[in-house]
């Protein structure tokens, strides 16, 4: 089947190569000049694992890539829309660019299929069919998460398809077949019930880190253990231990989002959801918390020199969107520290920019800590979890560490002669 993507961002160069993986025949969209003619040399612009490997095995093949809009949309009757929207107060603002494409593709052709696969705004599906009431129109909304994304497209706990059309939803079932083990795994619902399941699956992902992190504070004050809490909570199979890990915060480009929009939509329905906003209220406060440790930290040891390990919100990206770590590097900007950072992928996002000027960054994790008193650890990328704490601290000026990731046994730390701060565990 020949399908075109219309977007190259994480979402859509990702679909795109994992319809190429299917067999499918794939021409992915970007207005970005630079960007299509750097995948064209099959160099991806940004870090997702697998990504390149994918790209350089199908380029040329089942997959190519133009900046023409008008070869895009005759190269399918098949279309799906991943592009980010704007982040403006109106449902219509933020669909304006939107809607502006659709225009363009409707007047090309009344037989094409739009698929919304990037996350949209409640109520964006039913904004467009009125707009264009006889457009075929699904709401597909994808689950990847980055520093998986492949994987996550290729092996999907569930499809979701929302339309009330059968004929659109077939074709759907048809083309994702292939990834699941049973078709019970796909499922049909209407365009709102989509919308409303993307944002609330990631709100609940987000409530289980604003949660155990509410309890780390808790631990901080009556001397529990987040990490022994962790497990005897988590093993309860009604609960599971995923995002139950202690840290500084949430972050990227989805949960604080997805957040957002629940918080939106019901506002303009005027309703309001209280856990929904005590969810981003108790982010905000742990990484006030998590900075005022830090302040601490460096005015009782009258510290002048700091490294930050970790840059991106997450491990496996570069992605640095509502990153928890890069908020708290600008919060300690304020503390007139000299400050370095290490981060395995994030040099390029990060210096583009502006008030990162003047700031020293590492690839290698031993040189960063040269002359440092204080090392912060905001990341658990796999080189810092598995660090050798001896040459830590014998590079170090002063063996000091805040933890923000929880990556190391406290008690193995203070034997070492580590001074060791972390989240919601005792000493």
């Amino acid at each position: 089947m020949k399908i075109t993507v219309i977007g190259t961002g994480y979402v859509g160069l990702v679909t795109g190569l994992g319809f190429a993986e299917l067999g499918h025949h794939v021409l992915c969209y970007d207005h970005d000049n630079l960007k299509i003619e750097s995948l064209k040399n099959g160099i991806v612009p940004f870090y997702e694992a697998q990504t390149e490997k994918v790209l350089l095995k199908h380029l040329n093949k089942r997959i190519h890539f133009t900046s023409n809009l008008a070869t895009a949309i005759t190269h399918a009757n098949i279309l799906f829309f991943c592009i980010g929207l704007t982040e403006e107060k109106t449902l219509r603002a933020q669909t304006a660019g939107l809607m502006t494409l659709i225009k363009s593709i409707s007047e090309a052709s009344k037989n094409k299929l739009i698929v919304l696969k990037s996350t949209a705004p409640i109520g964006t599906h039913q904004l467009i069919q009125k707009k264009f009431p006889n457009l075929r129109l699904v709401t597909n909304p994808e689950f990847l998460s980055e520093g998986q994304a492949i994987k996550d497209f290729m092996k999907p706990h569930r499809v979701i398809i929302g339309t009330s059309q059968k004929k659109d939803a077939s074709i759907l079932t048809r083309i994702y077949s292939p990834l699941v083990k049973s078709t019970s795994q796909i499922i049909i619902m209407d365009a709102v019930s989509a919308e409303l399941t993307k944002h609330s699956a990631n709100a609940m992902l987000a409530t289980r880190v604003s949660f155990i992190n509410e309890i780390s504070r808790l631990c901080e004050l009556t001397g529990g253990n987040i990490d022994l809490i962790k497990r005897g909570i988590g093993t309860d199979p009604r609960i599971g231990l995923q995002f139950l890990n202690a840290g500084i915060g949430y972050g990227g480009s989805c949960l604080p989002k997805d957040i957002l929009a629940l918080d939106h939509a019901a506002k303009a329905s005027g309703e309001t959801l209280h856990l929904i906003r005590a969810v981003k209220k108790t982010n905000q406060i742990q990484l006030k918390n998590s900075f005022q440790k830090i302040k601490t930290i460096v005015q009782k040891n009258k510290i002048k020199s700091v490294t930050v390990w970790g840059l991106s919100f997450k491990p496996k990206t570069d992605d640095l969107r509502e990153s928890p770590a890069l908020a708290l590097l600008q919060k300690i900007m304020s503390l007139d520290l000299n400050i370095k950072v290490c981060d395995s992928v994030a040099k390029k996002p990060f210096e583009k920019l502006k008030w990162s000027r003047g700031i020293e960054f590492h690839h290698d994790i031993y040189t960063s800590l040269k002359g440092s008193e204080l090392l912060l650890i905001l990341t658990e990328w796999p080189q810092f979890t598995s660090a050798n704490l001896k040459k830590i601290k014998s590079t170090m000026k002063k063996p000091i560490l805040f933890d923000g990731r929880n990556i190391f046994d406290p008690l193995k730390m203070k034997k070492m002669g580590f001074e060791y701060h972390s989240v919601g565990r005792p000493l």
